[in-house]
Parts: C-alpha cells; structure tokens; sequence
C-alpha cells in the first residue's frame, strides 16, 4: 500500500478530530449542577440566624465565576431592595451590637434578567440561577459578594 503525505495527514487529523469530540462529550456528561441555597435567612430566631450564617458561608466559600442556585426569603429583615444603581441588594450585620460590619451582597440587575423577587411582606423571596462575580472585603467591617443574574437556558 503507498500512502501519501497527504493521506496520512488527513487521516491525523480525523484521529484528532474524532479523540477531541469523544473527551468533549464525556466532560460535559461530568458537568455538576449548579451549588444550591434554599431557605430563610435574616436575623430572627435562632434556626434562621444559624441559616444565615450558613448562607454566608455558602457564599462567600464559592469561587469568581461559579454560578449556584438560590431560593431565598428573608426573614424579620428590611435590609434589602432594589437602589439607585439598579442593583438589588441585602445585607446583615455580623452581630446586633455594636452594628458595625457584616456581609452585603450586591445583584446587577438588567433589563430581561432571568431570576424572581417577589417583595410583598408575606414572602420577601429571591430565586434563580446567579454567577459569583467576585467578593472584596473587608472594609471598614464589611465583606461584599457581587451576583449576576444568569439565564436558565445557559445552566447545563
């Protein structure tokens, strides 16, 4: 048999072709759903104090970039709302007394974003897919997580 130059290459590269498509599907059968976050959290009871304390955690142990899944409520806090710089955000100080310092989360909100609130008092819950953009802290106390809302069609 004589084989080209050409024909070898060609059968190379479909080797290549073929090796890259299978790795490429089997990384993507490995893809995790995202990190989950469920339940109350504000200051009030004890539970849901510990349940803070969880979130915090959750939060700010998650890497630039992650995206997770968080269907929240608050609980016995107004320290949340849409502000100025269409950003929804929340925040609770570490301990009631003194009222200084705590974790703050920060939520870009746009046009056609893809997450719920509903703000009548009987819920105050937050839902959706969100993107850890980043954290900064601490400064003058507080320690800050920046979210971004992400489409659900993009998840997996």
């Amino acid at each position: 048999m004589n084989f080209s130059i050409e024909s070898i290459v060609g059968i190379l590269a479909l080797l290549i072709a073929a090796a890259a498509f299978i790795l490429q599907i089997r990384d993507s059968s490995k893809k995790k759903p995202p990190a989950r976050f469920k339940g109350g959290i504000g200051k009030g009871s004890v539970d849901i104090d510990i349940n803070t304390g969880n979130f915090v955690s959750f939060i700010f142990n998650k890497e630039a970039g992650e995206i997770i899944y968080l269907d929240i409520f608050f609980e016995n806090d107004q320290n949340y709302g849409i502000d100025e710089n269409n950003r929804f955000h929340f925040s609770f100080y570490e301990k009631p007394e003194p009222q200084w310092g705590g974790y703050s989360f920060y939520i870009e909100v746009n046009e056609n974003d893809d997450f719920f609130f509903d703000n009548r008092p009987s819920s105050r819950r937050l839902a959706g897919h969100f993107k850890i953009i980043g954290t900064i802290g601490p400064q003058q106390g507080w320690v800050t997580a920046f979210l971004k809302p992400v489409k659900s069609e993009f998840i997996n």
